[in-house]
């Protein structure tokens, strides 16, 4: 009896900590959410070098301001809409859907030049052998579908490039 209450006064005195590692987790996360939005967003020209901005980079960007974040992070050179995006992906998908299924033995040299929205096929072999260890980026994992939507909308938006092997590893860093 003894010992099951000592037991479940050490289960307890782990659930607090665990509880506490939370709160302190779900604070600072809320004053990076803050910093960036009061102070570094509305300053991002001037900011954007700066030491501080590096070192909350290298911290972790909020979920809640990533996507702002990475958008004047990287810019939109090609001033690709959302409109526009949705047309490439539209395309690759009415593409996809034509195409058979690559192999684990299809390499890119297997793919037709005359059509390079054809190297479309490549992109679902492509995202299954980089960073195999990275579940989310796997078929079935968080992330699978978004870099693939637009790898293929990219390579719809640019036929005359079609897909390069290998941009996934580039991109899931983006994501």
């Amino acid at each position: 009896m003894e010992e099951e209450v000592v037991g479940e006064l050490k289960e307890a005195q782990k659930r607090r900590k665990q509880q506490e590692q939370r709160c302190k987790l779900e604070e600072s996360i809320g004053t990076a959410v803050q910093i960036w939005n009061q102070e570094i967003l509305p300053n991002w020209t001037a900011m954007c070098t700066s030491r501080r901005v590096r070192d909350l980079w290298w911290q972790g960007v909020p979920p809640s301001v990533r996507g702002k974040v990475w958008s004047l992070a990287v810019g939109n050179e090609l001033n690709i809409t959302h409109e526009l995006y949705n047309i490439c992906l539209a395309r690759a998908k009415e593409k996809w859907k034509s195409l058979p299924t690559p192999t684990s033995n299809t390499e890119p040299e297997d793919v037709g030049s005359s059509d390079r929205e054809s190297s479309l096929e490549l992109i679902k072999l492509d995202i299954s052998r980089t960073f195999p260890h990275l579940c989310i980026f796997q078929e079935g994992g968080p992330y699978h579908d978004v870099l693939h939507s637009v790898l293929g909308a990219y390579t719809c938006y640019r036929p005359d490039v079609g897909y390069a092997w290998a941009p996934s590893s580039f991109l899931w860093r983006r994501l």
